[in-house]
């Protein structure tokens, strides 16, 4: 996690002032490229897992939840309007599942943290003197840092059914782990990616923008756990401030 980290951050400061300071003059006011820019950005998500339920799963039902997010990106502009933006972002998904069986019914809620490296273009148009709207396109990928699952229902043979609730952090990347409920999404795989969209308007420095991802990556084991072709979902509401 470190490794990753550090890698997105010599991307977003270090390359920063090399593309500043060899950027090309332009010819005329009418072909003048924008400089390079800091984006600073912090919003609300609302997630979900996709597919939590097939014919192998007992899981019944997702319901989106709420997160936040955070997010340090450099842009790059290339030629007048379009752009390169590459960043990190922390970021907190998940879901609300409800998983059914004879032996066991248990609402859970899980809120997967991911640090995550977005890259992508975008597009500028000038609306006014003050305004400009924005749309662009990419992809990211991401890696489970942190998080927890809660859970609350009721659990064990038929007959013996007791009452079970409690909280726990999420395992990331080991498959066979035992320390939480296995009926939720506890036990995670590690990395996802996908692809992303956003569309906004700026003001000034200012920024308003809605993003969405779409995770590409199963996120969940097999077995008694959740179904493993879940997916994440997640669309942003963000301000920033451009720099």
């Amino acid at each position: 996690m470190k490794k990753f980290l550090f890698f997105s951050l010599f991307i977003v400061l270090v390359s920063s002032s090399v593309v500043a300071q060899t950027k090309a003059k332009p010819k005329s006011s009418k072909d003048e490229i924008d400089p390079f820019s800091l984006i600073i950005t912090a919003g609300s998500n609302w997630s979900i897992y996709s597919n939590p339920a097939n014919s192998a799963s007992a899981f019944t039902q997702a319901k989106q939840v709420g997160g936040i997010s955070f997010s340090i990106a450099g842009n790059w502009p290339l030629v007048k309007n379009f752009s390169l933006q590459v960043g990190a972002r922390l970021t907190e998904k998940g879901s609300r599942v409800y998983a059914d069986t004879p032996y066991f019914h248990i609402f859970s809620t899980s809120r997967p943290l991911y640090l995550e490296l977005p890259i992508g273009f975008e597009y500028t148009h000038k609306l006014n003197r003050n305004f400009k709207f924005f749309v662009g396109v990419g992809g990211y990928i991401a890696e489970g840092i942190g998080g927890k699952t809660s859970y609350s229902g009721i659990s064990g043979q038929l007959g013996g059914e007791a009452s079970v609730s409690g909280h726990d952090k999420i395992v990331w990347g080991n498959p066979t782990s035992t320390l939480v409920q296995p009926q939720t999404f506890g036990d995670m795989k590690k990395y996802d990616y996908g692809f992303t969209g956003i569309a906004g308007i700026t003001y000034w420095k200012l920024r308003l923008a809605l993003n969405y991802e779409e995770g590409l990556a199963a996120i969940a084991y097999g077995d008694k756990t959740p179904n493993p072709d879940s997916k994440n979902k997640t669309m942003s509401l963000t301000v920033g401030f451009q720099f």
